[in-house]
């Protein structure tokens, strides 16, 4: 039936959208907001309709049928209870977790990433940057593989605008549960809307005020009281956890203004604290290797060397009296030292003073040649900030406005190899958007969004400082750069642990996204056209020096390989390698990325529902503000420097962009949505790479008194199988079944 107005209203902000039904009596009211609304339907002549506390989720496309009657215009027929509503008209595979569920979930660091496991085609396959980069409060964060994806191609999103850290291949923002309304992991999508990655779009929507203040305080902790002692540890370490935080939200209400029914606030702060200690091992040189004896290491005769003297198991050789050997003049001999003893002064000035300021001695009671042979307890100190706020604004029935702010500082102060330095990693991230929305009637609507993140990720080794280098010289090598006086990097061959001296600072990483999207309804088509702008600019850094000591020095070659030593070699201060960072080794990297779509979603029947489309990005090279790149083409053999001499070094022979652009980033996007019945759902897509069936049915388990809310039980079964490639193009196809039973 034609003609029905149908009226949607925001339970808690007030907003309305209307819609009229056409002559087959389908509707379509698009783009709304995330809430709880109240869904009325009248025509002149029929019993008004309605049905309350529909809760509609981010990315859902939910139908809602519903009988008139006739009857006296003032009479009115009310359904309540909720009701499961399936998706039946989007062929998108996409899984909502709600506010409820994601404040009642135990998570410890209070991490909505976690929940994202409870996504079907979830595994918690960690990859990139993440572990090494990312500052972990209580369990951690992560970004899960979903339906055989890499972790880090996923796309993170906040409100509809960009949430991406490019570094890290995660998320810039990640509020605490009280602050968010919910999120939406969407794998095979077929909306043309979304793109960026070929993995799940992890879409999360702040909560926004309402016309009623609201609130919440909260604390978590953990301690070693709560613990038992670890199998390994003598006695309980120390560990001390703490996450608390505040949010408030509700109409903006100022002496000279009430913003009832039309401006909103919310806004939160949470703090995380945590001191945690854990048993660690190091393996450092003994008191008599300090000294130069490394007679407790020398063990049983192996074998001869070719002047017939006996050779043993760790035998040190004195390196000053190398020469070819005799018999065979490709080796070369060696005369051991005495005893395995390395005169006292033979023993390098400059390796006493890193082993004063970096090796303790060892304190287990274990053999001259076991390692580990030392423990120490090592503190991670983690502290964490974050803060934000959201104002919503309705300046009229066609016109709303949102701006959000939020910001995040996290430091980690962690244990090094040694117990003498630590390293500290840093990640602050700063996120602004602004989303506005116009409705140039009841079926036509844009969208405009734009977003703005700012990331510094830092990872630094307490820095051996300028007093060290000037004593030991190595100043010479790699001098102090932006303040920072780095040591040597110094690693020991036999399993002896090493000094770490690195600095790596990324960022500022300063990014910028736009998007226009616009609706158009007409008739039993729901067509939507939009843009996008992508702009990365990044800094980034990194600079240090290695020496490595290794066996080679002290070993005799050619008579067996269990000679020298690393840590002989280190007290001998003869080096094995040697390498650095030289010149300017900063980036400062600007990228552009252009996308833009149309796509049909064509209501053909009231149970069939296709969507099509096509989108295309551009990604641009990125330029170099210094414009100093460069790089190695083997497959070119034009790389070689030329001259009088024999070509012994290579020089850069890449373009300055590394890569040319591409203009084939088409993407078609096709997908069905049959409903076979009012509670079964067919869905089908096309997508790359694999085809899959899956099939949900959901039955109803049990309410809880307390919360008055009923759970559901869910079983997914997942079938995989490779597709033939028939063209150019490689595709697959998807087909979803859902079921509910029981409604």
């Amino acid at each position: 039936m034609g003609g029905v107005q149908v009226q949607a209203k925001n339970k808690d902000t007030g907003f309305e959208r209307t819609a009229t039904t056409l002559d087959s009596g389908t509707y379509t009211i698009p783009q709304l907001p995330p809430g709880t609304y109240d869904i009325t339907v009248q025509k002149t002549g029929f019993a008004t309709a309605s049905r309350s506390g529909v809760q509609l989720l981010v990315n859902q496309s939910a139908t809602l049928d519903f009988k008139l009657s006739l009857a006296t215009v003032s009479q009115t027929i009310e359904v309540t209870g909720a009701t499961t509503l399936l998706n039946t008209t989007d062929a998108t595979i996409g899984d909502v977790v709600q506010h409820q569920q994601i404040v009642d979930l135990p998570l410890n660091g209070r991490s909505f990433t976690q929940l994202t496991l409870l996504t079907p085609g979830a595994a918690p396959q960690q990859s990139g940057q993440q572990g090494s980069f990312t500052v972990r409060e209580g369990a951690g964060s992560i970004s899960p593989s979903v339906n055989g994806q890499r972790g880090q191609q996923n796309n993170f999103t906040m409100d509809g605008v960009l949430n991406n850290a490019i570094y890290t291949d995660t998320w810039v923002i990640a509020p605490p549960p009280d602050a968010l309304q919910e999120f939406n992991v969407q794998s095979h999508i077929t909306d043309a809307q979304f793109s960026i990655s070929s993995g799940a779009n992890i879409n999360i929507v702040s909560r926004s005020g309402t016309n009623e203040f609201h609130g919440a305080v909260w604390e978590f902790f953990r301690n070693d009281v709560l613990d038992t002692r670890n199998f390994f540890d003598q006695t309980k370490p120390p560990y001390r956890q703490n996450q608390y935080g505040v949010t408030f939200g509700g109409p903006v209400r100022l002496p000279f203004f009430n913003g009832k029914d039309n401006t909103w606030f919310q806004a939160y702060w949470e703090g995380f604290r945590s001191a945690q200690s854990l048993s660690r091992f190091a393996s450092v040189p003994t008191a008599a290797m300090r000294q130069g004896d490394f007679s407790g290491l020398l063990g049983s005769q192996i074998g001869t060397d070719s002047l017939n003297r006996p050779f043993y198991r760790n035998q040190i050789f004195d390196p000053n009296t190398s020469r070819p050997d005799p018999a065979n003049p490709a080796n070369i001999l060696r005369d051991p030292f005495p005893g395995n003893l390395i005169p006292a002064n033979r023993i390098d000035p400059t390796t006493q003073l890193v082993l004063q300021k970096y090796y303790p001695l060892p304190n287990l009671n274990v053999g001259p040649g076991v390692l580990p042979n030392f423990q120490f307890a090592g503190g991670n100190h983690t502290s964490s900030d974050q803060a934000g706020i959201r104002v919503d604004h309705r300046f009229g029935d066609n016109d709303t406005m949102y701006g959000r702010y939020n910001r995040s500082n996290a430091n980690l102060l962690r244990p090094e190899a040694l117990p003498t330095y630590q390293q500290t990693l840093q990640n602050y991230g700063q996120t602004f958007a602004l989303g506005y929305t116009h409705l140039f009637g009841p079926t036509v609507i844009l969208n405009v969004h734009y977003g703005y993140t700012n990331t510094v990720y830092g990872q630094f080794d307490a820095a051996a400082g300028d007093a060290f280098l000037a004593a030991t010289n190595f100043a010479q090598h790699a001098p102090a750069k932006n303040g920072i006086a780095l040591g040597p990097q110094i690693s020991i061959s036999n399993g002896y642990t090493g000094v770490s001296q690195f600095a790596i600072p990324l960022g500022p990483q300063y990014n910028h996204d736009g998007h226009a999207d616009l609706s158009l309804v007409r008739g039993n088509h729901t067509i939507g056209v939009g843009a996008m702008i992508y702009h990365i600019h990044s800094f980034d850094d990194g600079w240090g020096a290695a020496v490595g000591f290794t066996q080679n020095a002290t070993s005799q070659r050619g008579v067996a390989d269990n000679s020298g030593s690393g840590a002989a070699s280190f007290m001998l201060g003869l080096p094995d390698n040697l390498s650095g960072f030289l010149g300017n080794t900063s980036a400062n990297e600007r990228g552009w990325w252009y996308g833009g779509y149309i796509q049909d979603q064509w209501q053909a029947s009231k149970k069939l529902t296709v969507t099509y489309g096509l989108r295309y990005d551009l990604v641009k090279p990125p330029s170099y503000g210094s414009k100093i790149v460069s790089g190695l083409d083997v497959l070119t053999g034009n790389f070689l420097v030329s001259g009088p001499v024999p070509p012994l070094y290579p020089q850069a022979n890449v373009r300055k962009t590394y890569y040319d652009p591409h203009y084939n980033g088409f993407q078609p996007r096709f997908g069905l949505a049959y409903r076979a019945s009012p509670s079964t759902v067919i869905r089908t897509l096309r997508s790359r790479c694999l085809t899959t069936t899956t099939i949900h049915w959901y039955r109803r388990r049990r309410t809880h008194a307390f919360h008055g809310r009923k759970e559901w039980e869910s079983l997914t079964l997942v079938s995989i199988r490779d597709c033939q490639r028939h063209t150019s193009i490689t595709c697959h196809l998807v087909v979803r079944i859902s079921i509910l039973c029981n409604p």
